[in-house]
């Protein structure tokens, strides 16, 4: 699992628990930093921070979908109510690609299941 957060603490915070949960994780601090890994590194899903620096990461969602076509994608975001993140922006983000948003802070657990899933539809009844 590749984890894009500028927030140090947080993301060894995530690296740690995906880890204790039997996960493969490691952090980066920048886009660039996840880009030059996808080079040479496949990765089974990512938790993006929205925000990273002044920009957010939206111009790096099309390089990780297509490396990792069906690779779970979360996106964490705490600016929503600072306006940082407008959720215009992030729901058509969210829909091109397959992503999920989940608001800081939020539950390692929850970041732990929806990985442990994959995103795949639920059958359903009848």
């Amino acid at each position: 699992m590749a984890i894009v957060d500028d927030d140090d603490d947080l993301a060894a915070s995530i690296v740690q628990f995906l880890r204790e949960k039997g996960l493969d994780a490691i952090s980066y601090r920048t886009g660039e930093n996840l880009l030059a890994a996808l080079e040479t590194s496949r990765f089974d899903g990512f938790i993006l921070d929205w925000m990273l620096g002044e920009g957010n990461i939206r111009d790096l969602l099309p390089a990780v979908r297509t490396r990792s076509p069906g690779a779970p994608i979360i996106i964490l975001t705490g600016q929503i109510k600072a306006g940082g993140a407008q959720e215009d922006e992030l729901e058509s983000t969210l829909a091109a690609y397959r992503a999920q948003l989940y608001e800081k802070p939020t539950r390692m657990l929850s970041l732990f299941t929806a990985l442990d899933l994959g995103f795949e539809p639920a059958p359903r009844a009848g």
